[in-house]
């Protein structure tokens, strides 16, 4: 299979078993009035981290293509903002991305506001 990132296996492992483990506390907290939810990114922010990443696999940034990709997080702080206001007993044990919640949960559809590359 030759359509996926090497290295990757770890990262989705991880994120496969944060997403259950939320579903299966969204479950048993509904009785406390508590909500569970998970939010991704909906497309890569070019942060520190992805930054890092870049350079040790690709130190003189050579082929770096940035197009497409965010360039600040400000829309995961409206899409967590978004799911705090949201009612819980409605909103739990979702597996949102960003663009996503504000669809959903506020009714956007123009994420212009969102700069990229």
């Amino acid at each position: 299979y030759t359509n996926v990132s090497r290295g990757g296996s770890p990262y989705g492992l991880g994120k496969a078993a944060l997403e259950r483990m939320s579903q299966g506390m969204a479950a048993e907290l509904w009785d406390d009035n508590i909500s569970v939810n998970t939010l991704s990114p909906s497309t890569q922010i070019w942060v520190g981290g992805t930054v890092y990443v870049q350079q040790t696999q690709n130190p003189d940034f050579a082929n770096v293509d940035l197009t497409g990709k965010r360039k600040d997080g400000r829309i995961m702080g409206d899409a967590c903002l978004a799911m705090v206001r949201a009612d819980h007993k409605v909103v739990t044990g979702r597996l949102y991305n960003d663009e996503g919640a504000l669809k959903e949960l506020e009714g956007m559809t123009d994420f212009s506001a969102y700069p990229r590359y």
